[in-house]
């Protein structure tokens, strides 16, 4: 909780959340005057009457609830077993505080008996939950409390990390497991960092939907240049500056493929490939509307933001 409260910036109305074995937070005040949303590992915590968790979308639509959704800024997962962690990330995935851009610590509840043993595991488990910027620290029997984080696209890091191996991640691209000793009050120094300003040849998997004039196909061609029109052109040139490589899954039919949410609050036709996991982003742009559990960014603020990043 010290590195939440120290290294993190806190404003009015902001909260953090706690996920799973939480109790001795409580019972140690570690959280003082922050408010606090929760998410139980079991019916049987004393804190269940607090608890809030994956909201149904139907409840999600009634207007008097949305205000209660918001982003939150500062998640810590608490967990004693990697099932357990991997059942929490998914439950904090699903909740209507989720943000895949938050700070995430991750805490082995037995770290004092096993040391860091799980870093790699409960690290990995993050990522694949789509978590970027996640901490996981621990005692170590030698050196005491240390602090291990990852870079999934390249080994590229602050001089205060130290690069402790390198492992087949998704898509077989190098995954580097990173530590550093706990240093107090500098420990903010180069704790987080900017992982995804160079993705290393990392390989973005879309799809795509022929949907003119936004997006054309030539089936002719390869690559990304198989792809026109604004809604391509916009990304080529993000995807170019962070230097990744792409994969798209190319659908044929009609706008109606493209999809979207069902009466039940599952996501249907090209939609469905985001919510699984299959791909990491569409191609084609959507009208923004009120939508359950997906991140989207508007390429109009998108083209701006490039043209003053690259100097067009």
């Amino acid at each position: 909780m010290t590195i939440v409260r120290s290294c993190t910036n806190h404003h009015a109305g902001d909260a953090i959340l706690l996920a799973g074995e939480y109790e001795e937070f409580f019972q140690r005040c570690l959280v003082n005057d922050l408010p606090v949303a929760l998410i139980s590992e079991s019916k049987s915590t004393a804190f269940e009457i607090l608890t809030l968790g994956k909201h149904s979308y139907t409840t999600y639509k009634q207007v008097s609830v949305t205000q209660l959704f918001r982003k939150l800024g500062q998640f810590v997962v608490v967990a004693s077993s990697l099932p357990l962690l991997r059942l929490l990330l998914q439950r904090t995935k699903d909740s209507g505080w989720d943000n895949f851009q938050g700070l995430h610590i991750l805490m082995d509840r037995k770290t004092v008996e096993r040391g860091c043993v799980n870093a790699r595991a409960f690290l990995w488990a993050a990522w694949q939950h789509d978590r970027l910027s996640t901490i996981f620290p621990c005692v170590d029997p030698a050196e005491g409390i240390v602090l291990y984080t990852y870079n999934p696209y390249s080994s590229a890091a602050p001089a205060v990390w130290r690069n402790v191996g390198q492992f087949r991640g998704r898509g077989g691209h190098p995954w580097t497991l990173l530590r550093m000793k706990y240093q107090g009050s500098r420990t903010c120094e180069g704790l987080t960092f900017d992982k995804a300003k160079d993705l290393n040849g990392y390989e973005v998997r879309m799809n795509a939907i022929a949907f003119e004039p936004h997006l054309r196909i030539d089936p002719t061609k390869t690559g990304l240049q198989r792809f026109s029109g604004d809604n391509s052109e916009i990304l080529k040139i993000v995807f170019e500056k962070l230097n990744a490589s792409v994969r798209v899954r190319v659908y044929t039919g009609t706008a109606y493929n493209l999809g979207g949410i069902d009466s039940h609050g599952s996501m249907v036709g090209m939609m469905a490939d985001l919510a699984t996991g299959e791909v990491d982003m569409g191609m084609n742009a959507r009208s923004l509307h009120n939508t359950w559990k997906i991140e989207y960014v508007s390429l109009q603020r998108l083209t701006l933001y490039n043209a003053m990043w690259l100097g067009i």
